[in-house]
């Protein structure tokens, strides 16, 4: 292959680039830095070029999504969704309506904030109901297989990664791909056009599972005693909502309103609508979400213990998986720089062509639909 003096030099860089965050020798956001700073130094492109990847608007979509769920996780609406799921009359004590329940929640919860931290939430919430069927079913014929809390515990660990899938910001892989699809094929993936997509897939992934877990870890009784009890009190040991929590509802709704709006404007007026062409250039989705993040900001939170009513996220709570953030630059910054340097290109002897940048989105061909491309 021909390649450019600065992919020669990049060649070596990307190769320990990737190594390193295969083995995780380093951590991995710190061998995102690592490669920028490489690049940097051994001449492959200027400081500005190799940083802007850094400054990509789904950055702070990154950012404003992890801030809106950790106020969600601070706040507890986690656990109030949870409980409120789970009391719904027609799930009852029924073992396969409470697998599908819990099924159904962790789906919803991990669209939206971590999976892992689904996962976390969801075993503490089922490990409290396999104890109160426990304490409840005195009778030794009246209590659940072993094998039923395994398949309680497997139904969540499958539908958080599974609903990590739902929608745009569900896990930071998705966004990955969004950057990847944006930047060489020139189409932009609204979320509307993702959730059209993805949710039901995520239904039929979602059936699926629960489907063959109710039948490879039956609970082998038709009822599991005391846990309408359990969730009853526990959604009155929750209490009323608080201030927080409404800020924090009000916050994230707004968000997801305006990542959706100009999805629904672009079906029902058309894309070139003032209306539709003004949401398409002043909101994006990483500016949605950073609007929704500094409302937390700016609405009141819950009364603390000296009387003081502080907003319903302050600075030092605002907890951001910055490794994912970098991680996301320095694997963009590096991909980019693949493109710009020519490797991997057609070879002088006519060899296999390598990637290539795609046309602009005004020639791209793509098989999305027109609407959805902005």
């Amino acid at each position: 292959m021909n390649l450019s003096p600065e992919a020669q030099v990049l060649a070596p860089i990307l190769v320990l680039v990737v190594a390193l965050w295969f083995t995780e020798a380093l951590p991995l956001a710190v061998t995102a830095l690592l490669g920028a700073v490489a690049c940097v130094v051994a001449g492959v492109a200027p400081a500005k070029e190799v940083f802007r990847p850094f400054a990509d608007p789904l950055i702070f979509l990154f950012i404003g999504s992890f801030l809106l769920a950790e106020a969600i996780r601070c706040h507890r609406l986690d656990r109030r969704l949870a409980y409120t799921v789970l009391a719904v009359p027609w799930v009852g004590e029924r073992p396969d309506r409470i697998l599908a329940a819990v099924a159904c929640v962790s789906v919803l919860i991990s669209a939206f904030i971590s999976n892992t931290c689904t996962a976390a939430m969801m075993m503490a919430i089922v490990s409290g109901i396999l104890a109160a069927v426990e304490e409840s079913a005195r009778d030794a014929s009246r209590r659940p297989a072993p094998a039923f809390a395994t398949g309680l515990f497997l139904c969540i660990a499958f539908a958080a990664s599974i609903g990590g899938l739902a929608t745009p910001i569900g896990t930071p892989t998705n966004l990955i791909g969004l950057g990847f699809i944006r930047n060489q094929l020139g189409v932009n993936v609204s979320f509307p056009a993702w959730c059209a997509i993805s949710v039901p897939v995520v239904v039929v992934l979602s059936t699926i599972t629960v489907f063959v877990l109710g039948r490879l870890f039956p609970a082998g009784v038709d009822r599991l005693d005391g846990v309408a009890e359990f969730v009853a009190a526990e959604r009155a040991r929750l209490g009323a909502w608080t201030v927080g929590q409404k800020s924090t509802a009000l916050a994230f709704g707004i968000t997801v309103l305006l990542w959706v709006l100009p999805g629904v404007l672009l079906v029902a007026v058309g894309p070139d609508h003032p209306v539709s062409v003004w949401l398409r250039n002043r909101l994006p989705e990483g500016v949605a979400a950073l609007v929704g993040a500094i409302l937390l900001f700016l609405l009141p939170g819950d009364r603390g213990a000296d009387g003081r009513r502080p907003r319903a996220m302050v600075w030092h709570d605002a907890r951001i998986d910055w490794d994912i953030v970098l991680l996301y630059g320095g694997g963009l910054a590096l991909g980019e720089l693949c493109f710009s340097t020519g490797w991997p290109r057609r070879s002088a002897a006519g060899s296999r062509a390598g990637f290539r940048r795609a046309p602009g989105p005004g020639t791209c061909s793509s098989p999305w639909p027109r609407r959805w491309r902005s």
